[in-house]
Parts: structure tokens; C-alpha cells; sequence
């Protein structure tokens, strides 16, 4: 997913476990989740799990089941959201416990504390994660999202945009980012080109269409706004406003009524 560089390609590349059947399982869990529905979400952990199993000392193992169980919670599949977000630390924690080596471990804590609204060890463990791998694309990403849901749309922009340099085969979630930090922004069109662009390369994926649709709605393109989440529902039937309201996108209670309001507008149930 990343693109690295020397020493650090060379680490980063080496395998995270001696055993080739837990490492076989743990690439199978990446494979699957990258399909980004709640059935590959859970075919995910399943392999995670097995991998755990045969190798309990595999810490990237770990540090993958919790950014699942986190994914998981924020789309809104989870049967027991607050247990499921307390498991997620727990794993990702020793992930990093166990193996403080790549930056992937630190990288799945960040992401779990950033679910779990704890902004401040959120970045300053993906931080650390970029002082180990000063190249790696994802975590400038990820730092990017945080500083998205802060409301810090003018660092989020510079942070993905050097994230794409790092890594110009970048994934739907950058150009993902890119759109969500413009909506931030009250920039709309420029939003949706970039929404779109991240539709273009993963059009399952739920997030880039509420803000997508969010910003039609800003923009007047009611119909548009609409289908939007007409496709959501069809994807993923267990979203809703209410839930929205808790996974909270943006920490600034006024951006996140603006964000609801809209989409109650382009028709997502309450």
C-alpha cells in the first residue's frame, strides 16, 4: 500500500513473523479487508484471529484485528460498539507492545485512539510512527485525517498532499481525505472532485459518499445528493444519522450538525 524508500523499504519488507502460516493467514486479513464491506471486514478478523492463534507474539497481527474491530465500529456494524472499541485498544496496544519495530503497529493504536475521540495520544502515536518511517505515506494520512476532524482543513490538505508524493499509487482514502478537509472548508466543488476520485477507486466505501453527498447538498444538487445515499443504503443498510452522530466525524459540534443536517436533507434516516 505504502511506497518506502531504502533502509526503511528494507525493514519494512521483512517478514513480522517467522512463521509462514500465521504470516499466509495475515495477508489473506489484509486482502480481505481491503474489500471494505462488513463481510470482508469479518472475514478479516477471522484471519487475523487464526494468524494470533498459531503466532501470539506477531504484534502487526494484532495491531491489524484492531483497525477491523475500529472500521467495524465506524461504519456502524458492530453488535457491541463500546466492547468491541475497548478490545480494539487492547489489541492495538499489544501490537505496539510487541512489536515497536514498523511503523504499521503504531499506526493501528493512532487509528484507535482516534475513534475513540482521544486526539491527543492519537497523534502523537502516529507521530511516532513517522519518526520511525519519516516516508511512510499512510501515517502522513492518517495524521491528515486526524487534523480533518479537528478542524485543521489547511494542515489535513498539506499533510495528504504529501502523503500522495510519498506514495503516488495511493489508495481511495487519500484523495478521500483531500475531499472531506475541503468540505471543511466550505470549498464544495473542489470537494467533489475529489470525493469522486476516491469513489473512482473504491466505490464501495460508505464515507466518501455521505460527504459527497453532504456537499451536493451544499452546492443545491439535491437529486445528486439523493442517490448518494440512495447507494449507501444499498452498501451498507445499517447506517444512520444516529449513528453518525456518535462515530462524530468532527470534533466541533457546529461542523457535525452542519455534516447531519445534510445528509437528513439528502434523505439518510434518522
Amino acid at each position: 500500500m505504502e511506497k518506502l524508500g531504502g533502509e526503511q523499504q528494507l525493514q519494512l519488507l521483512t517478514r513480522p513473523t517467522r512463521n509462514f502460516e500465521a504470516y499466509d493467514l495475515f495477508l489473506r486479513g489484509q486482502e480481505s479487508y481491503k474489500g471494505s464491506t462488513k463481510q470482508d471486514n469479518l472475514m478479516a478478523q477471522e484471519f487475523y484471529r487464526r494468524a494470533i492463534g498459531i503466532d501470539p507474539t506477531f504484534g502487526r497481527a494484532y495491531g491489524a484485528y484492531a483497525v477491523t474491530l475500529v472500521f467495524s465500529y465506524a461504519r456502524g456494524w458492530a453488535d457491541r460498539p463500546v466492547e468491541d472499541l475497548n478490545r480494539a485498544l487492547e489489541l492495538a496496544r499489544k501490537g505496539v507492545e510487541l512489536d515497536q519495530s514498523l511503523p504499521q503497529t503504531f499506526w493501528a493504536l493512532g487509528y484507535t485512539h482516534m475513534q475513540r475521540r482521544e486526539w491527543d495520544q492519537a497523534l502523537a502515536t502516529v507521530q511516532q510512527a513517522v519518526t520511525l518511517a519519516p516516508n511512510y505515506a499512510d501515517g502522513y494520512g492518517l495524521l491528515a485525517l486526524i487534523n480533518s476532524r479537528l478542524g485543521r482543513a489547511d494542515e489535513a490538505i498539506d499533510l495528504i498532499h504529501k502523503a500522495m508524493k510519498l506514495n503516488p499509487f495511493y489508495t481511495w482514502d487519500y484523495p478521500y481525505n483531500l475531499g472531506r478537509a475541503y468540505y471543511l472548508k466550505g470549498e464544495y466543488e473542489t470537494a467533489v472532485r475529489y470525493l469522486r476520485q476516491a469513489l473512482e477507486r473504491n466505490e464501495v466505501v460508505t464515507y466518501p459518499r455521505l460527504f459527497l453527498a453532504a456537499s451536493y447538498v451544499e452546492l443545491g444538487r439535491t437529486e445528486d445528493a439523493e442517490w448518494e445515499i440512495t447507494q449507501v443504503q444499498l452498501m451498507n443498510p445499517d447506517i444512520s444519522g444516529s449513528h453518525l452522530a456518535k462515530a462524530r466525524q468532527f470534533r466541533d459540534e457546529a461542523v457535525m450538525r452542519r455534516f447531519l443536517n445534510a445528509l437528513r436533507q439528502a434523505g439518510l434516516p434518522e
